[in-house]
């Protein structure tokens, strides 16, 4: 994420997460994404989570439990 805020000046990141993925889900939020809206594909009616986060250096630890 450093490299990218260096070099592209992002204001945020933003994911795309399935709904019903709980571990990518967690580790997103552990990350500091917070879900900005939902939406449901129409193919085969699964729901997503767009998430996001606003672009600043960090560490870039991962928490691990």
């Amino acid at each position: 994420m450093n490299y990218a805020i260096a070099q592209f000046h992002p204001h945020f990141f933003r994911v795309t997460v399935a709904s019903f993925n709980h571990r990518a889900k967690k580790v997103c939020v552990k990350l500091g994404y917070k879900v900005l809206s939902e939406f449901i594909r129409p193919s085969d009616g699964l729901k997503f989570e767009i998430m996001t986060q606003t672009a600043q250096k960090s560490a870039l630890t991962i928490p691990i439990e």
